[in-house]
Parts: structure tokens; sequence; C-alpha cells
């Protein structure tokens, strides 16, 4: 029931959050933003003592920093983000001398993860006429290859997917995963068709359709990939959880693992047309 709850929630928060992007899409911007910062801090947290506290510090402000740079001024971007990595990275080795390699490679991964994933939720949100539409594509496909992978798995159970990181995931499961995804894909697809929203208008139907359920193939397989990359990291943390924020679903973090990765694929589909 807790974890029931606690998604209905996130659920309406979100469809809220798009419903106000359409009064200024900067509003979901800073719902990303937030998210960043929630993610940022329980990764920090969970890393315990394999990184220092200045680090943790310059860690959770980069992202800030980097996500009001592509907001206001985008152009910047990567030469904020290179700099910014460059020179914190200078000033923590010369902090470190015990472990001094596993403490900066520690906060190398703290830097850039799961900040820069998220940020392409931004990328997205500033992709002019085809960002509602890639917003809804990656929410929607992140979802329905949890939820299906979650059923399949469960009621055919089968062959371990990759046991050593995530011994409940089967093959069937991520088989499970990946139809639902792409025809959850292009169902949105043909939703924002009748409702006269479609980005595709002008391009042949059937070239529009194709590259849906590509970009929609291509996101169901990154998601689940998400996943067990998180999977991997809590293994070698032994942590259950990257938090406690979200009852019934751990932490931020653990909720859009598959999310973030996602956001990445769809953006580099999407921004193809652009």
């Amino acid at each position: 029931m807790k974890r029931f709850l606690t998604g209905a929630l996130l659920t309406l928060t979100l469809i809220a959050g798009l419903f106000l992007r359409e009064i200024d899409y900067r509003i979901f911007d800073v719902l990303i933003l937030t998210s960043a910062i929630i993610c940022s801090v329980e990764f920090n947290n969970a890393l315990g003592d394999r990184t220092s506290k200045s680090q943790k510090i310059l860690s959770i402000t980069f992202t800030p920093i980097v996500f009001l740079v592509a907001i206001f001024i985008k152009k910047s971007l990567f030469t904020v983000i290179f700099v910014y990595a460059f020179i914190t990275l200078i000033f923590s080795a010369m902090q470190e001398s015990s472990k001094a390699i596993d403490k900066i490679a520690n906060y190398l991964l703290s830097l850039f993860y799961p900040t820069i994933p998220i940020l392409f939720l931004t990328l997205i949100n500033q992709m002019g006429a085809f960002s509602l539409f890639a917003l809804v594509i990656a929410f929607a496909t992140t979802s329905a290859t949890d939820t299906y992978a979650y059923f399949v798995g469960s009621k055919l159970k089968g062959k371990k997917l990759c046991e050593k990181i995530s011994p409940n995931k089967t093959v069937s499961g991520a088989i499970g995963g990946f139809v639902g995804g792409v025809i959850t894909g292009v169902l949105v697809y043909y939703a924002f068709k009748l409702f006269g929203a479609s980005p595709f208008e002008g391009a042949g139907e059937v070239i529009a359709l194709i590259f849906v359920l590509i970009s929609s193939m291509l996101s169901s397989i990154v998601t689940q990939l998400g996943d067990l990359f998180e999977s991997s990291i809590k293994r070698s943390l032994e942590i259950k959880d990257m938090g406690n924020l979200l009852p019934g679903h751990g932490g931020m973090l653990d909720r859009i693992d598959g999310l973030m990765f996602n956001a990445m694929a769809v953006y580099l589909c999407y921004a193809l047309l652009v």
C-alpha cells in the first residue's frame, strides 16, 4: 500500500508538472532540478567515507550550477562542466593523502552521476516542438518497461538475467519489459496524433511510426541497462536502497535510475529531428 500510494503521488506530481510547463517550460526544469539535487545528496550519502566532506560539497554544488547554466546559458554548458570538473578535481587531489586514488575516482563518479543523466531531461524540455512528446515518451516507456518487466518476470520466472548484479531479474521479465515499453511508445504516438498534438506533422505515417518504434526499442533497452547499472553500484556499496525518502520505493534515485538513462537515449533520438 505504501508503494502504491507513493507511486500515485509521484504520478500526480509528474502530471501536474507537465501541465504547468505549458505555462512556462522552466517550471518543469525546477521540478527536474529539485529531483537532481535530492538524487545527488542521496548518492553522496550512500558513498559514505569513500569520499571526503569537501568532495561531497563540491559534488552536490555542481548539480544546481550545471542545471542553471543549461537553463539560462546553454551554449556554455560543456565549458562549465569541463572547467568545474577540472578545477575541483585538482583541488580534491591536493586535499587527499589517504587512499587518494580511490577517493578521487569516487568523487568523479559522484560528480557526473546522477547529475549528468538527469540533466538530459532538462535538455529534452528545451527541444521546442518535440519537447512535450519526447518527455511523455521518456516517462511512459520507462514506467511501462519497469511494470511489464516486474509482472511478466513474476509470473513466468525462468532464467536469471544478471544474477550476480540483480538476482530477482529474469530473462522473461526483460523481454516482457521490452515489449511493454515498445507498445507503450506506439500508444503514446497515436494518443498525441488523436488529439492533434503529434510533432511529426508533415512526415509520412510510416516513417513517423518506424522512428517511434526504433526510439521506443532503444528506450526500453536503455531503461533496463540503467536499472542494472544502479543495482551494480548498490551491490558494490553493499546497500539495498540509495535512500528512504519514498516509502516503498527507497530513495528518489532508486525510483528514477532507469529514467535517467532513458532520458539520454530519448534526447539523442529526438535531437536528430530538431
